[in-house]
């Protein structure tokens, strides 16, 4: 009784509001105090075939090894990745709520659509040495 006194006051004091579109959470469903269910629905996941080395979807079965037009004029400095999401919309902005404000809580929310990725396709980890972020761009990483 007393945690909903007080959670009730800490929302009208600090009203929750959604990362994406900024609208108030309170008494709407959410993924959790971050992200409201109606922009977490919207996260489009990245469906195969994907490429072999950078994990895009491709858009046709491609007889070049199975790559992307972008990765085959590339020589690229790691085996293969993959990517649960379609970077745009509400993934885009969490990552970059997550990357670039310091919002490390949102961690375990963006560690949600990988988790499923990983077990929907059955992603051999035992074989995986690291999983990392995108690095940070060269200029951005001077300007830190």
């Amino acid at each position: 009784m007393l945690r909903s006194l007080i959670n009730g006051l800490k929302d009208i004091l600090y009203p929750r509001t959604c990362l994406v579109c900024k609208k108030n959470i309170a008494g709407r469903p959410s993924v959790n105090d971050s992200v409201c269910l109606v922009c977490w629905e919207k996260i489009k996941i990245n469906p195969p075939p994907f490429c072999h080395c950078c994990g895009r979807h491709l858009k046709s079965f491609s007889p070049a090894k199975n790559m992307c037009p972008s990765c085959l004029k590339k020589k690229l400095h790691f085996d293969r990745a993959f990517s649960p999401c379609v970077y745009e919309g509400a993934i885009k902005e969490l990552i970059h709520e997550f990357k670039y404000k310091n919002k490390d809580y949102l961690g375990s929310v963006l560690s949600k659509p990988m988790i499923n990725f990983i077990e929907e396709y059955n992603l051999p980890m035992e074989y995986l040495d690291l999983i990392i972020p995108v690095p940070l761009h060269s200029t951005r990483l001077r300007e830190r």
